[in-house]
């Protein structure tokens, strides 16, 4: 963080040579081209964003330049997120301001802020952003603003299917997972917080699907994906299912099923490494071996929740098959 701010600049070049060694944060600040996020990553999310905009440049130095020229302004919503350490889904959205007075807009394009009318005075924490001071809403109010935005559709992001959920839930869903999650909150905190920024008929669905298990946004997907197989057959099922042998902890699975054994596991990109991989191969033999049914998932893979589901519901058919003869 330390070095996109020192990175932030007034432009000062001719106009291509600005174009190809520095990135616009906002009408007056920039940071180096190489500081720039991921295109291919940049083009997907800017296909679902609500207004097809692309963000180029991070959350954190985008809100850095916004808040330079709006002091007493509020980091609210998607740009609060991030500051609270939920920071998944801030990178492709708008930057959100609150404001008690003054304009009031949607960004149109990628160096503008939206900026809401909210009077926030005695509700807003104190934090700081490199330099600055910044007013940003609490967290509970944060999570609850943007539970509300993702159901309402105001940020969208990419997510794999999940059969019979509409998208909008589903993203709804990954947002209170990662503020259970990073601030150890429960369903109840999230209902006495709700009124008035969110109607209990609209949070309910969410919160009855949510879960603190899940450590990131694939480990959402993974479990309501295999939640839908599991609540077809008739299976119990819960997050983190600690696995032990002779009494001895041997892995902690994503989700799974005790009783039939079936442990389900999500590999991100630290899987990739050698290390990691002969780790996670020997205790997955070593599980196997004592007759758990292992499934290992990927990032692809969760694109085709119709071929790994049919793959579980068939495993479960067998077990219970095997343990009836």
């Amino acid at each position: 963080m330390e070095a996109a701010f020192q990175a932030l600049m007034f432009p000062a070049e001719p106009a291509d040579e600005f174009a190809r060694r520095f990135r616009l944060v906002s009408p007056d600040l920039c940071v180096p081209a190489e500081s720039a996020r991921n295109e291919k990553l940049v083009m997907l999310q800017g296909d679902v964003h609500p207004r097809r905009i692309r963000y180029w440049v991070s959350a954190v130095d985008r809100l850095y330049a916004h808040l330079s020229v709006r002091p007493r302004a509020v980091a609210a919503v998607w740009s609060a997120a991030m500051l609270w350490g939920v920071d998944e889904f801030s990178d492709s959205a708008d930057t959100v301001l609150f404001n008690r007075g003054g304009d009031k807009r949607v960004a149109r394009h990628s160096l503008e802020s939206t900026v809401l009318r909210r009077d926030t005075r005695g509700l807003t924490w104190q934090t700081t952003l490199w330099d600055l001071h910044v007013q940003v809403t609490p967290p509970m109010m944060t999570a609850l603003h943007c539970i509300r935005s993702a159901l309402l559709g105001t940020h969208r992001w990419p997510v794999p299917a999940v059969p019979g959920l509409d998208p909008d839930l589903v993203r709804a869903v990954q947002v209170a997972d990662r503020f259970m999650n990073r601030w150890q909150v429960g369903p109840e905190e999230f209902r006495s917080c709700a009124t008035p920024l969110i109607a209990a008929g609209k949070l309910e669905p969410v919160l009855r699907l949510a879960d603190a298990g899940a450590e990131s946004v694939p480990e959402t997907t993974t479990r309501l994906q295999a939640a839908t197989v599991f609540k077809e057959k008739g299976c119990t099922w819960t997050t983190q299912l600690g696995i032990r042998i002779d009494g001895r902890l041997i892995s902690v699975a994503d989700v799974g099923c005790a009783e039939l054994k079936i442990a389900i596991f999500y590999d991100g990109e630290h899987h990739l490494k050698r290390s990691q991989r002969d780790k996670d191969f020997a205790r997955r033999h070593q599980i196997q071996s004592a007759g758990w049914t292992v499934i290992v998932l990927t990032a692809g893979m969760l694109h085709e929740p119709e071929r790994w589901s049919a793959d579980l519901a068939g495993y479960i058919d067998r077990i219970r098959a095997r343990n009836a003869g």
